[in-house]
């Protein structure tokens, strides 16, 4: 069985519809009817929410049944350090992109008058170097405006 069957089994054996699951985990009906057609999937937070739930492990939720490299509750202080390790690490990624994202933006808003001079245009003229220009200054606007969406989001988490 994959994740979408066994999600489906689970929630109906517990006698809940999607609405209901949908309320318990915060998340939209479609979200449970995308995940329990295999058209998307849950955050990890969403799978413990989920394993907690229905008192099954994650695996079994996942491939339908037990591992057979069960991990030692003595062990389970590891794993939780390695998660965490990779989670920081996509974390400081994220930021490094925004880095990108802002020097490509400053790079684009410096350039975006040398259009004229590359293409031989005047100022002021209404050739490519006008709209060049304008796809320059747009462009690191939106980089600009990405970055404080992303930053405003994970504010709200």
């Amino acid at each position: 069985m994959n994740f979408g069957e066994n999600l489906q089994k689970l929630r109906k054996e517990k006698g809940l519809s999607q609405e209901k699951l949908a309320e318990i985990l915060e998340v939209s009906r479609q979200a449970i009817s995308k995940w329990e057609s295999n058209a998307a999937y849950p955050e990890i937070e969403k799978l413990i929410s989920l394993s907690n739930l229905f008192n099954v492990s994650i695996d079994y939720l996942v491939k339908g049944r037990e591992s057979k490299n069960e991990v030692d509750c003595k062990n389970s202080s590891d794993v939780l350090k390695r998660v965490k390790k990779i989670h920081n690490e996509h974390i400081v990624s994220k930021h490094q992109y925004n880095h990108m994202r802002t020097a490509l933006a400053i790079m684009l808003y410096v350039i975006s008058p040398f259009w004229f001079d590359l293409l031989g245009e005047l100022p002021g003229g209404s050739g490519k170097g006008v709209f060049l220009m304008f796809l320059s200054i747009a462009i690191a606007t939106g980089l600009l405006l990405y970055n404080h969406l992303i930053k405003r989001h994970e504010g709200e988490k």
